[in-house]
């Protein structure tokens, strides 16, 4: 895909993005809970990269392939779930349920999974026998953590959430907006410009809205120019958000912060 963006077939670079997120997806749900807490990190920080590379393909393709607007949502959801499971102790979780049969089915079930993720992790030639009757057992013991574990069930649940179980969530009338920020790729290589984006959602849209806000060069030029004290920049930041400035007027920060960000 970078050969693609490098070359300008941001389209090239698209399909083949989109195949990767689809084998990153499966590579999650089968391996990310059973690393361990260091493995978990060095996972994040190669896959955040990559999700950085998908993210400035899909907003370039937005307007001939719309679709691609609630992929672009999910890769948001999918990147705080990981985050929130890299940090959270299923055991201790677990543990908290007073429950001695749930503890000691999730350190089996566990071990299964980290020996099914090794085996995943070397070539298909290398891998054991009896592979496919390994994850079997492995997801029949998930079926049972997870009638007696209400706590297995919202771990394992946190990766998987979409943008239409969000739609699903809201009543008429309501929206759901999310703020993300990724370095931009410009040419032939990275930038040192960081994009925001707005990702809505509203009960009543067939797809999330993906809008481009600003850059953080944008915002540090505008938090930089600064006089008085700490006290009184918060409160010029604050007090005028919202006001109309009349032709001839001098914006407060708060009122060009505000027209920056919407």
């Amino acid at each position: 895909g970078v050969v693609y963006l490098r070359a300008g077939d941001v389209k090239g670079a698209t399909e083949v993005f989109l195949e990767s997120l689809e084998n990153k997806k499966e590579q999650i749900e089968r391996q990310f809970s059973f690393l361990s807490e260091r493995e978990k990190e060095l996972y994040l920080e190669q896959l955040f990269f990559n999700f950085e590379l998908y993210q400035n393909a899909f907003l370039a393709r937005l307007e001939s392939n719309p679709e691609l607007k609630g992929v672009m949502y999910d890769i948001g959801l999918m990147t705080r779930g990981m985050v929130l499971n890299a940090s959270q102790n299923m055991r201790q979780v677990i543990g908290q349920s007073n429950d001695p049969e749930a503890l000691a089915l999730f350190g089996e079930w566990l071990e299964l999974r980290s020996l099914i993720a090794r085996q995943l992790g070397i070539s298909e030639a290398r891998r054991m026998d009896g592979l496919e009757e390994l994850e079997s057992e492995a997801s029949r013991m998930e079926q049972q953590l997870t009638r007696i574990s209400s706590g297995f069930e919202g771990g394992q649940r946190l990766q998987s959430v979409r943008w239409e179980d969000i739609k699903q969530a809201l009543n008429p009338g309501e929206a759901s907006i999310e703020f993300v920020n990724y370095f931009e790729w410009q040419g032939d290589g990275w930038t040192q410009e960081v994009q925001y984006l707005a990702q809505i959602i509203r009960s009543d849209w067939d797809q999330p809205e993906i809008i481009p806000l600003f850059h953080q060069t944008q915002l540090d030029s505008l938090m930089q120019r600064r006089t008085g004290s700490d006290q009184d920049y918060i409160a010029g930041l604050y007090r005028t958000i919202g006001i109309t400035v009349t032709e001839g007027e001098i914006p407060t920060y708060g009122q060009e912060l505000h027209t920056l960000i919407w």
